[in-house]
């Protein structure tokens, strides 16, 4: 179970930074907007037994600042959800291979 515990963590995680990315091209897009004021996401790690059969999560919550959006900022957000992503696919494909190599072994 083990497995599946570290996908689901990883699944929430990608929706954490899915909602990152959204905000940073949000602010991105409206650089030159008058009066618009950049979003930002809340993250929280969340360890509970009853949340996700008792997981550990990454709960998000896109937030508004009172700041305009600063381009530098949000494209470091996109490079860092570039290496979250990647992280994450090298987790989904190593459960694969482990998953594939342990029914293997019991065929």
């Amino acid at each position: 179970m083990a497995l599946l515990s570290a996908l689901r963590t990883s699944a929430s995680g990608l929706q954490a930074t899915s909602l990152r990315v959204n905000s940073a091209a949000n602010n991105i897009v409206n650089i030159n907007t008058d009066g618009y004021q950049a979003t930002t996401v809340q993250q929280n790690t969340v360890r509970s037994g009853a949340y996700l059969g008792g997981d550990t999560a990454v709960m998000a919550q896109l937030i508004g600042t009172a700041q305009p959006p600063d381009l530098g900022q949000a494209f470091v957000r996109l490079i860092e959800a570039d290496a979250t992503y990647r992280a994450n696919a090298k987790l989904f494909k190593t459960v694969s291979d482990i998953s594939r190599d342990t029914l293997n072994t019991l065929a």
